[in-house]
């Protein structure tokens, strides 16, 4: 094995515009100084703050107009700058994100104000942060969620997972469906499909690295969804969307994979959906993640 010459310059504590933060046992990583910078850039520094990242119930449509090229340049911009932010640290804002990147070829004037919209809500949580407590001594766990046919126009379903380890979030993903689901338990599937080889190449990932994994539960609120990931059995109904999952396993037989059924009156990631709440409940709420801030720093975390 070829040898690399190398230096030990102590603790990470910045990588690509991520500041992290080690206390004790816990790691904390957030982009405030790059949120800063980008709502400072668009002139939303003081601007009123939102409590969720899109209106509640909002559902964007395409542009039928002429392309406004300046507009659609400070359109792509604002969305440029906020999928670096989701994809970093911010999985609250990951549904609103790629549901307005969609409209970027052609984006509209409501589009813009969406998307400054979505500037509003950092704005007021930019001392967010995600922390990981290695002392809580939790394994990796998976949810996901899809929203049936959310799409007015197309007619697609979302797709919202996050997997956590020591209690923090390390993964997460919104996104439209790349088929038309026939049914909400199709749909949810399709959802644990996606999660599922997310959670294989992440025990993949463990495995090569020397640690051993335990099996790992994905929680989802549909049980026939559950049952067809669970018992891939050829019906007349599903036998056209049982496959995906039992291919991902089985050419991972190391893989250990188990579901399971959590109820929830609210999106059980909230990634998929926009927040169906009322407006005295806030997105972090909503998200299922709890904000603790610490006696030493103003911050806000993730958990």
């Amino acid at each position: 094995m070829t040898k690399w010459e190398c230096r030990d310059l102590g603790d990470c504590k910045e990588f690509l515009r991520m500041r992290i933060q080690r206390k004790g046992r816990s790691i904390y990583i957030d982009q405030c100084s790059y949120l800063e910078k980008v709502v400072e850039r668009f002139g939303m520094t003081n601007a009123k703050y939102a409590r969720t990242p899109l209106p509640t119930g909002y559902m964007p449509t395409p542009n039928e107009g002429e392309v406004n090229p300046h507009l659609r340049t400070l359109f792509q911009q604002i969305i440029g700058s906020l999928l670096y932010i989701m994809l970093g640290t911010r999985p609250d804002i990951a549904f609103a994100v790629t549901k307005l990147a969609q409209f970027a070829a052609n984006p509209s004037k409501e589009h813009l104000d969406k998307a400054k919209y979505v500037l509003r809500y950092l704005a007021g949580t930019a001392k967010y942060a995600l922390v990981y407590q290695g002392a809580s001594n939790k394994g990796l766990i998976a949810y996901t969620d899809s929203d049936y046919a959310a799409d007015p126009v197309k007619r697609r379903s979302t797709t919202g997972y996050l997997l956590k380890l020591a209690n923090g979030i390390i993964s997460w993903q919104s996104r439209a469906q790349k088929t038309i689901a026939l049914s909400a338990t199709e749909a949810e599937y399709m959802a644990l499909s996606d999660c599922s080889r997310q959670v294989v190449w992440i025990q993949n990932i463990f495995k090569e690295l020397g640690f051993r994994v335990d099996s790992t539960q994905i929680c989802a609120d549909n049980e026939g969804g559950i049952f067809i990931a669970s018992n891939p059995v050829q019906e007349r109904r599903t036998k056209l969307m049982c496959g995906s999952i039992t291919c991902a396993i089985s050419s991972n037989k190391s893989v250990l994979i188990s579901y399971g059924y959590l109820p929830t009156k609210i999106p059980l990631t909230c990634l998929p959906k926009i927040w169906g709440i009322s407006s005295s409940k806030s997105s972090e709420e909503c998200l299922d993640l709890s904000f603790t801030r610490p006696e030493s720093t103003p911050h806000l975390y993730i958990e």
